[in-house]
């Protein structure tokens, strides 16, 4: 899905051609109005970006996945039926936090992403937006909400995240799917599966409570390691954040 239009060994379509710059996607969530619709697709990009979702993963999103004091995603129904669950960073939570206070939602039960009369946002009108708001920012590449997400996991990849720990932040099902993710988004070597090879890699929580499952039931809660967003310094980078997962 999204694939570059360079083809490379072998026949097969490669990534990174267009693979997004960390600017280039600023570039778009900046290019997102002040405005209702603007807020919310604004928050729309900043998961794809900063947590690594689907498009059908964020439009199926309800508020009660959302926890946003302990600043953390439940993603119920991924690809598969897979479960899972993701930390946020304090700007990500800072975006979602502006959208809800603009669509007010009524109840834990309501979409966080709906058209203003309540309804599901269908995936086409997410297909087409992505173009658009490359237009509006200047940015001249084949420009799809899934970018976001190739974003994200070159970043994990590039901070020095285990490929084990990208695997379970994408809900990947396999290792392997994992790797050729990363080969054709144009990086040749994969990490090591061990979790705790790096330390300050990011981790999801039910990949961190698998790794601890031996652990006595009199232990500290595990840490998780959350995917941070780049510092606004001129040398900027993506920062690893450190935080406890409450029980």
């Amino acid at each position: 899905m999204g694939l570059g239009n360079r083809v490379g060994d072998g026949g097969r379509r490669k990534l990174d051609d267009d693979l997004l710059t960390r600017a280039e996607v600023a570039a778009l969530t900046g290019a997102c109005p002040a405005t209702w619709v603007g807020a919310r697709n604004r928050a729309i990009l900043t998961l794809a970006w900063r947590a690594g979702l689907r498009c059908s993963e964020i439009l199926d999103l309800v508020v009660k996945d959302l926890d946003l004091h302990e600043q953390t995603i439940v993603v119920r129904h991924g690809k598969g039926g897979k479960r899972r669950v993701l930390g946020l960073d304090r700007e990500t939570v800072d975006v979602l936090r502006d959208w809800l206070d603009v669509c007010s939602p009524t109840s834990r039960e309501t979409l966080v992403f709906a058209t203003r009369t309540g309804r599901r946002i269908d995936g086409s009108y997410v297909r087409h937006l992505m173009p658009r708001l490359a237009r509006s920012a200047g940015v001249f590449k084949r420009v799809h909400l899934h970018g976001l997400r190739h974003r994200f996991a070159v970043e994990l990849e590039q901070e020095g995240a285990p490929i084990s720990v990208i695997r379970d932040l994408l809900g990947h099902s396999s290792i392997a799917t994992t790797d050729t993710y990363l080969r054709r988004a144009g990086i040749a070597r994969s990490r090591q599966s061990s979790c705790t090879a790096v330390i300050g890699s990011p981790m999801s929580h039910d990949a961190n409570r698998r790794s601890s499952a031996t652990r006595s039931k009199r232990s500290r809660p595990p840490l998780s390691l959350r995917h941070g967003m780049p510092s606004r310094s001129r040398h900027s980078r993506v920062r690893m954040v450190l935080t406890g997962i409450p029980r």
